[in-house]
């Protein structure tokens, strides 16, 4: 399958992926990604807090608008992507796009010294249960975000890969338990 990540973000100057099996259907996983909360989530929160210097708002679904990152794509059943333009090394990172970017304003944009970053959650059939991954994509719109985007992301790197390892635990969770 062509994956939407793919067309979103197809050259990057960082990616990073985990995964894990999940003893359950896809259809089950998937179900557990649609209806998974912030609540279901153990170091988001603080993780956050330490981002952002107060205690998120974030709560609720996470496809149903807890974490503001746009969803910028579907495919029923496998995929989501979200994605957001920003300049991430600052505290509070200014959106490039704001509002609810599209597909199209994503793609075409291309305006210098900004990041865009992609994140899709995947689900793939394998063996007896399913495959959960997520990846992210990082492609700076010129040389001076490449080099400030560098340096941010040594300091946050541990950080984001903790929250996305613990987005698949809790979907896992979730869809082991039959959705509970």
């Amino acid at each position: 399958m062509d994956w939407p990540l793919n067309a979103l973000v197809p050259v990057f100057d960082r990616r990073t992926q985990c995964s894990r099996k999940v003893a359950a259907t896809p259809a089950a996983v998937w179900k557990a990604t649609m209806t998974a909360t912030t609540q279901d989530l153990v170091i988001f929160k603080p993780l956050m807090t330490l981002r952002h210097g107060r205690k998120p708002g974030m709560s609720g679904r996470l496809l149903g608008g807890a974490v503001p990152i746009p969803l910028l794509s579907m495919v029923d059943g496998q995929e989501v992507v979200f994605g957001m333009i920003g300049k991430f090394w600052r505290r509070s990172s200014p959106e490039a796009l704001p509002g609810r970017p599209d597909l199209q304003r994503f793609l075409n944009f291309d305006e210098p010294d900004w990041v865009k970053a992609a994140m899709s959650i995947r689900i793939a059939p394998e063996g007896a249960g399913t495959r959960l991954s997520t990846e992210t994509r990082v492609y700076a719109t010129s040389a001076k975000a490449r080099r400030l985007f560098m340096l941010y992301w040594p300091m946050v790197f541990l950080g984001s890969r903790l929250i996305r390892l613990d987005v698949l635990r809790a979907i896992a969770r979730r869809a082991e338990r039959g959705g509970a």
